[in-house]
Order: C-alpha cells, then sequence, then structure tokens
C-alpha cells in the first residue's frame, strides 16, 4: 500500500426511519414498509453527507 491510507464509511440507508414514522425501531422489512407507508423518508445518507 502506498500513499495516503483509505477510509470507509458504511451507512444503514433505512437507519432512524421507524423513529421518524412513529414506530419504535426500523428492524424487518415489515416495520421499513410501515414506516414508509406513513411517509417516513430515508435520509441516512443525507445525514452522513455533511
Amino acid at each position: 500500500m502506498t500513499g495516503q491510507p483509505a477510509i470507509g464509511l458504511v451507512v444503514n440507508p433505512v437507519a432512524g426511519l421507524g423513529g421518524a414514522a412513529g414506530l419504535k425501531g426500523s428492524d424487518g422489512a415489515a416495520a421499513q414498509r410501515a414506516a414508509l407507508a406513513r411517509g417516513a423518508v430515508p435520509r441516512a445518507a443525507e445525514r452522513a453527507a455533511r
């Protein structure tokens, strides 16, 4: 390896989705669908970019 070391960032695209929809989390596909049906918008990638 030469030069500067690389640093990576892994972002969970549905992080915080359940809380935004008034749910107690977003673990599992059913909870994610429910959050999206309630109008939640995934914003994890946008927040990570800041």
